[in-house]
């Protein structure tokens, strides 16, 4: 089963993660006892020296899908992936967030929440 954030503009994507992101944090369903979203930490700077100052046109490059198979992930994992998305990547480069359910039994499966 396929589920996710789907857009086609990087505002509306920024946007769905907002409100998925507040709809964690208010504790809605989805968000299971004892959960919370904790702030990921910040990715290490893996370029090369040569590539660190070089600036790309954003919007000439091609937009991409992002497919995530998950089995068995708490739902803390599968919060920290889509922050950790959204905080960390430029979301015009973003067209959709696919999450595979890769035949996780039901209490796994998270397909209301996302």
């Amino acid at each position: 089963a396929v589920h996710g954030i789907v857009s086609d503009q990087a505002d509306d994507m920024k946007m769905l993660g907002g409100l998925f992101m507040h709809k964690l944090r208010a504790g809605r369903p989805g968000l299971r006892g004892g959960d919370s979203v904790n702030s990921f930490p910040v990715p290490p700077e893996v370029r090369h020296r040569s590539c660190i100052n070089h600036h790309y046109d954003l919007e000439t490059l091609p937009r991409v899908s992002v497919v995530i198979p998950y089995l068995n992930e708490t739902w803390r994992q599968v919060c920290a992936t889509v922050n950790s998305i959204i905080e960390y990547t430029p979301m015009q480069l973003v067209d959709q967030i696919l999450f595979i359910d890769d035949g996780n039994s039901r209490e796994w499966q998270f397909h209301e929440e996302l």
